[in-house]
């Protein structure tokens, strides 16, 4: 009798195994869900960086980032009780992150429509090149990715810049992992062609 197992088998498997592993951070939840402010406070220091971090990904702007962050620990402290131990706290924590700044996204753009632009305004193309020299290689590349579709930006992001997994990003943007990894592909194809006229100074 063949006991072999298909290659697919074989990863439902280790899938199954990877799932059943406890989050370290459950047992803080826990105290959270009980009043425990300690608990909050070790959960803020723990993830503050990194929620900082997204958040200045998606939005591009400093100014916002305390803000938002501090928007998003109140959710998640006000919201423990609804967490219900399905997934990772971090999935968790990153979904309710970028549903904030998808909320700021709108905010920012209504607000657009009562500014008046400054036509002295200089463009990406009309950078000189000591403009550009005087800028971060990171915010060249940070200011290429906020010009891709949503849908592809919040991949690249995710997967790019917080290395979150192609499972935690199907969850956290309730989509299917081949849905992930296609826009990721595509993602990273896009940001390759706007990124090319700065490859001089990204070394590619």
């Amino acid at each position: 009798m063949n006991s072999s197992k298909s290659p697919k088998e074989i990863e439902n498997n280790i899938n199954f195994r990877e799932s059943s592993i406890p989050d370290p951070d459950y047992t803080e939840i826990q105290k959270i869900q009980n009043g425990d402010m300690q608990a909050f406070k070790n959960i803020v220091e723990k993830y503050q960086d990194k929620v900082r971090n997204l958040t200045y990904s998606v939005l591009g702007e400093k100014s916002l980032v305390d803000d938002v962050a501090q928007e998003v620990f109140t959710k998640v402290y006000l919201k423990s009780k609804g967490f219900r131990f399905e997934s990772k706290f971090s999935t968790w924590l990153y979904q309710i992150t970028l549903n904030k700044c998808r909320d700021e996204l709108r905010k920012k753009t209504i607000r657009s429509f009562f500014i008046i632009k400054d036509s002295d305004n200089i463009h990406a193309q009309d950078r000189t090149t000591e403009q550009i020299e005087s800028i971060n290689l990171s915010e060249i590349v940070r200011e290429q990715i906020s010009k891709l579709p949503r849908k592809l930006r919040e991949v690249v992001i995710l997967k790019d810049i917080s290395n979150l997994s192609y499972r935690e990003i199907s969850t956290v943007l309730n989509c299917n992992e081949g849905t992930v990894k296609s826009r990721l592909f595509r993602g990273r194809m896009e940001l390759k062609t706007k990124l090319t006229p700065f490859r001089k100074e990204l070394g590619f």
